[in-house]
């Protein structure tokens, strides 16, 4: 494992202001441990029907991810049921031995390891009330074993960062909706006035595939309608305002004011 100082990991993430801060700092520091796949999966926040709302991911390819989502494979996942009498983390080629996996779970497994995660391992994270984590690292390949002292070490930094993340939480700070690189796509189309039939035939994908990813993206949003969807991607700097002129800017801008009023 790379030579990183743990001290000055748990410092900045005692300093962490926003939970921006802290998806960087694991951006920055999970690939030179050796992981660049990483899944984060939340359950101190409502989910959509898909579970996104809940879900970041990094170094993954989006098709992956939506096939993840829509296709809910999370809940066939077999770490939910380890981690009910388990607090520490586990490889998944052990998962096995951990508990009886069924054949859908088994299947699930097989899948997971085959993809673009490769082999990996598991890692409970506790908060208070019930806001608890796991995150998933993948080492993008075959399996290798960590030493005891290097899990400890990185079990012992992730705790840290979920918990800074939960007084965040506390404090009134919002998970900002991460949407994958093809819901920002149809988003900025959809900004841009397209509807889902031209959207369709632009990006080269069905026209049922473009509402499924829409309903995903109004989900994340907690929208219902195309126009506000566009408006609050806007806000968020997800949607390039200047490809397309500055009267949608201005429509969010107005949504703003009356927000704070």
């Amino acid at each position: 494992m790379a030579a990183i100082s743990a001290e000055r990991i748990f410092a900045r993430i005692a300093a962490a202001e926003h939970p921006t801060d802290l998806w960087r700092l694991a951006l920055k520091t999970l690939p030179r441990l050796g992981f660049p796949r990483i899944i984060y999966r939340y359950a101190g926040l409502p989910t959509d029907e898909a579970g996104a709302r809940s879900l970041l991911a990094w170094g993954l390819p989006d098709e992956w991810i939506e096939s993840y989502l829509s296709e809910r494979l999370g809940e066939v996942d077999p770490s939910d049921d380890i981690l009910e009498g388990r607090a520490l983390p586990f490889y998944w080629y052990d998962m096995d031995t951990l508990t009886t996996l069924s054949t859908a779970q088994s299947e699930y497994m097989a899948r997971f390891r085959a993809g673009p995660m490769g082999d990996g391992l598991t890692l409970p994270l506790f908060g208070p009330i019930g806001r608890n984590a796991v995150l998933y690292l993948g080492f993008g390949g075959p399996r290798r074993s960590l030493s005891d002292a290097d899990m400890a070490q990185i079990h012992a930094m992730a705790q840290a960062g979920h918990l800074r993340l939960c007084a965040m939480m506390e404090a009134g700070h919002r998970l900002e909706p991460r949407l994958t690189p093809r819901e920002r796509e149809v988003l900025t189309w959809i900004a841009a006035g397209k509807s889902n039939s031209v959207i369709a035939e632009i990006l080269g994908i069905s026209a049922h595939t473009v509402d499924t990813i829409l309903r995903r993206v109004f989900n994340k949003f907690g929208v219902s309608d195309r126009t506000t969807a566009a408006i609050r991607g806007i806000a968020l700097g997800l949607v390039p305002v200047n490809r397309f002129g500055t009267e949608m800017q201005r429509a969010a801008d107005r949504q703003s004011r009356f927000a704070a009023r």
